[in-house]
C-alpha cells in the first residue's frame, strides 16, 4: 500500500502546525491516526484546532507523510483512518514501512474483532 502526497486544501494555522510538528517529532518513530492527534491537540490547546489542515500543511512542506488507505466500509469514514508520521530527514523507505506497519497492526486487530451484522 502506498502513502499518498495529497494534503488538505487549506493551510493550517501556525499554532496548530507548530504543535503538530512538535508532537510528531517528540513521539519517536511511530505513525498515528489523525483523529488521535486531534484528541491530543484538543487537550493541549484547549479548543478544536484544525489538525487536518495542519497535517496537510506539513505534508506540503515535506515534513510528514500521510497514508490514506482505501476503505470500503460505509460505517467508517476514510478520513478516520488517515495515518501520519514524521518524515523530514528520514529514509523514505523507513517512513513508508512505519505507516504500513501501523496500518497492518490496526487492520489485524479490527478484523479479529469486527463482525458485520
Amino acid at each position: 500500500m502506498a502513502a499518498h502526497d495529497a494534503g488538505a486544501n487549506e493551510a493550517g494555522d501556525p499554532l496548530t502546525v507548530n504543535w503538530v510538528e512538535h508532537w510528531l517529532r517528540s513521539h519517536g518513530e511511530e505513525a498515528y491516526f489523525v483523529p488521535e492527534l486531534e484528541v491530543q491537540a484538543r487537550r493541549a490547546l484547549g479548543e478544536a484546532p484544525a489538525v487536518r489542515a495542519a497535517v496537510g500543511e506539513l505534508e506540503r512542506q515535506g515534513k510528514v507523510r500521510v497514508l490514506r488507505p482505501a476503505w470500503g466500509d460505509p460505517h467508517v469514514p476514510a478520513s478516520a483512518l488517515e495515518l501520519v508520521t514524521w518524515a523530514e530527514g528520514e529514509d523514505p523507505a523507513r517512513v513508508v514501512e512505519r505507516l504500513e506497519r501501523q496500518w497492518a497492526h490496526w487492520l489485524r486487530a479490527f478484523l479479529a474483532t469486527h463482525r458485520c451484522s
